[in-house]
């Protein structure tokens, strides 16, 4: 076997054209080829026709350099992400956006225009770092679309009042019709009954001295009742209430519970009149960013929260959303909205309700029933009684002793003996067994 055999075929080639002619191959004369070649390949990287060196020796792929003969090169540090921060309200300091904040949504429209250039935020998105013009967001004014958020659009159909800063809880209001109607503030409120949830709608009366609550209602929590009369009048006429009950109420997500709370019972109340348009009205840009307490706005009431629970339950002033009143409470956001002609009850006002004090036969009565009588006034039963009482008491070795009295007209009990025996054999026989 001829050693160039194992040589590729371009360095079989250069040995035959170096080889000398007319003689045979040695030995000797290859060591010398090969050694020239050896130092050739080590000089030069490559020969001239831009073959690699590795291609005058055997066809079998270099292997890859080793990892540890080769020097890592330096990663670049990972940044850690920006971490996201919780929204920061400017106005109340709370965790939440300026647009759901209830305080900044109570002002007027002027008030949150003036509040917002005061502390330099954009007009448009709320936010602090840019102006209107450099914007991102894409949003604009669901009312007019300007450039402009929703909360601060100003409407100039609409004929605003100054608020009177004597009434807190006075609005701005538009100018409607003497003879407009609108309905009530309500909500939806639960109670837990035995395991399982009643939801009721309850009409918030800042008019109501007390809360008030419908006898159906009661009846289907199982309340225990507490007989306690009193009198309430409002503008038809005066009714006298005899029980009240007593319960917690809780928001219909469970977020806030109002203390145990006592509710004067009534026959029923009148339904809440509700708009004719009630979807225009839920469709309303502005409040897609609330939770509505009652989105049905109106129907049937069993609830009546007075004065006290409607002051506890607030969370802002009321506020004016074109022609829709606004009262945000920690039951949601509670509306109240114009009435046509046609959803207008024939009667359906306010329940505005006192207590009324006692009259003066009421006072002479109780004054009558607590007044000692001057001398007690005895049957000749108890007459003759206390006189056997009188004669027969004695005290021998410390104790008492006393004669019981007889009466001369004892009660007709009746024949009870066959029943009582009755009875008798019957308990005998269930014990026997």
């Amino acid at each position: 076997m001829h050693a160039s055999n194992f040589m590729s075929p371009d360095c079989r080639r250069e040995w035959l054209r170096h080889r000398p002619p007319d003689t045979p191959p040695d030995m000797t004369n290859l060591l010398k080829f090969v050694e020239a070649q050896k130092k050739e390949l080590r000089g030069a990287s490559t020969l001239t026709a831009g073959r690699p060196a590795s291609s005058y020796f055997s066809p079998v792929p270099a292997r890859p350099p080793s990892p540890r003969h080769e020097r890592p090169r330096p990663q670049p540090a990972k940044q850690p992400p920006p971490r996201r921060t919780a929204p920061h309200c400017p106005v109340c300091g709370e965790n939440h956006t300026l647009s759901r904040c209830t305080t900044f949504v109570g002002y007027d429209v002027d008030r949150r225009n003036k509040t917002v250039r005061e502390r330099k935020l954009c007009l448009n998105c709320l936010a602090e770092g840019h102006g209107c013009k450099s914007c991102p967001s894409r949003f604009s004014c669901r009312t007019c679309s300007g450039r402009h958020h929703t909360l601060l659009h100003r409407d100039q159909e609409t004929t605003t009042t100054t608020q009177a800063p004597s009434a807190p809880m006075m609005v701005s209001q538009p100018q409607v019709a003497s003879r407009s109607a609108a309905s009530l503030f309500t909500a939806l409120v639960a109670f837990a009954c035995g395991g399982r949830t009643v939801l009721a709608r309850a009409l918030l009366d800042s008019g109501a001295a007390i809360p008030m609550m419908t006898e159906s209602l009661a009846n289907s929590l199982g309340l225990p009742r507490r007989h306690d009369p009193m009198p309430i009048s409002g503008i038809i006429g005066t009714t006298r209430c005899q029980y009240t009950v007593t319960c917690p109420v809780v928001s219909v997500d469970y977020r806030y519970k109002m203390p145990e709370t006592t509710f004067t019972l009534i026959p029923s109340l009148d339904p809440i009149a509700r708009p004719s348009n009630v979807k225009e009205v839920l469709d309303t840009p502005a409040l897609r960013h609330f939770s509505l307490a009652d989105a049905e706005l109106g129907g049937r009431v069993d609830l009546v929260l007075g004065v006290t629970q409607v002051t506890a339950l607030s969370t802002g002033k009321m506020f004016q959303v074109g022609n829709l009143g606004a009262l945000p409470t920690q039951l949601g956001l509670c509306l109240s909205c114009p009435l046509d002609n046609d959803a207008r009850p024939a009667v359906n006002t306010i329940v505005t309700t006192t207590t009324t004090s006692p009259t003066e036969s009421d006072i002479s009565r109780l004054w009558e029933l607590d007044r000692v009588p001057e001398a007690p006034t005895l049957t000749p039963e108890e007459q003759s009684a206390l006189t056997q009482f009188d004669a027969s008491c004695t005290r021998v070795d410390g104790r008492y002793s006393v004669s019981l009295p007889r009466t001369t007209s004892p009660p007709d009990l009746g024949d009870s003996r066959r029943q009582a025996l009755s009875r008798l054999f019957s308990n005998e026989k269930s014990l026997a067994s």
